[in-house]
């Protein structure tokens, strides 16, 4: 920002100049950069953003990640498009995010569906069982990639890492959508929560660091792991999906929430499990709520 500011007026978008503050209060208007020299590109990158997305593909585990400014709903739409050709077979959740139905649509897949078993007690899908996995992937041998959700918006895990061997033995690869579980990050594990897709094999997994994590809002990061995905064919898909005008505020955003998350993230997730252990105390004894997790209806298959 002081490079790029240095005694020199910007003569390039956006139209506002890192002047005008296009609305009252908006303040991150000064961060509203273009791809110039010293800002790098995020459809290209090799200096700061590549540095940004290598340090949060570190600390979760994950071989590459990738910054995504259009939601997890980019995400999604692009890693799909990636792992499956056009006319080809999918195994997919049924209770997936309407983005995963827009990639069928769009690539003119064929789905095969997995339907989770309804939780009785709370009339919500239950997890995804990996021997439903197996036999799909047994009746449909040609399918490319295996589409799930976990956690759910119920926060519902599913075996992510059985799932996963079962999908690799098979040579098949295993998307992930993990959008309302970013803060499963390996070293969560230690405070109860389980350490997410990437570090239990799955091969791209999506999450929404705006859900959980504090960042802005249509951030998210993708991650890759393994061979079975091939990242430029992921780069390829999010030139398409992705805006070609990334919104570096939300950039910013990503890796500074990388950033409190190395340095502040012990703490505030020991934090975080006290407010947690304190809420499952005390509704503990009632009688006529039901609340998922917790108290007298905690269940070790959900989040």
């Amino acid at each position: 920002m002081e490079t790029l500011s240095a005694a020199r007026y910007p003569l390039h978008m956006p139209g506002h100049k890192r002047r005008v503050p296009p609305a009252p209060g908006l303040g991150c208007y000064a961060w509203d950069l273009t791809e110039i020299d010293g800002a790098d590109d995020l459809h290209d990158a090799d200096g700061i953003l590549a540095d940004a997305m290598a340090r949060t593909a570190a600390l979760y585990g994950a071989r590459r990640c990738w910054y995504l400014v259009g939601g997890s709903t980019v995400g999604l739409l692009a890693g799909i498009r990636a792992l499956a050709p056009f006319g080809s077979t999918v195994v997919a959740a049924r209770n997936c995010h309407k983005a995963v139905y827009h990639a069928i649509e769009l690539g003119q897949l064929k789905a095969r569906w997995l339907t989770p078993p309804v939780d009785p007690q709370f009339g919500i899908y239950g997890s995804v069982r990996p021997a439903d996995v197996a036999a799909a992937l047994d009746a449909a041998p040609d399918a490319r990639c295996v589409i799930l959700t976990s956690p759910t918006y119920e926060g519902v895990l599913s075996d992510i890492r059985t799932i996963a061997e079962i999908c690799h033995a098979r040579g098949v690869p295993l998307l992930v959508d993990e959008a309302h579980g970013a803060h499963y990050l390996p070293f969560a594990a230690r405070y109860g929560w389980r350490g997410g897709a990437v570090a239990a094999g799955a091969d791209l997994v999506v999450q929404s660091a705006h859900k959980t994590l504090p960042s802005l809002t249509q951030t998210a990061f993708l991650q890759l792991n393994g061979d079975l995905a091939d990242p430029a064919g992921v780069e390829r898909q999010l030139d398409v999906f992705e805006t070609s005008s990334p919104s570096y505020p939300l950039m910013v955003s990503l890796d500074g929430c990388t950033r409190w998350l190395a340095d502040e993230g012990e703490a505030a997730f020991t934090a975080w499990r006290a407010r947690l252990d304190a809420f499952d105390a005390a509704v503990r004894d009632l009688k006529n709520t039901k609340i998922l997790c917790c108290g007298a209806d905690a269940l070790t298959a959900h989040s």
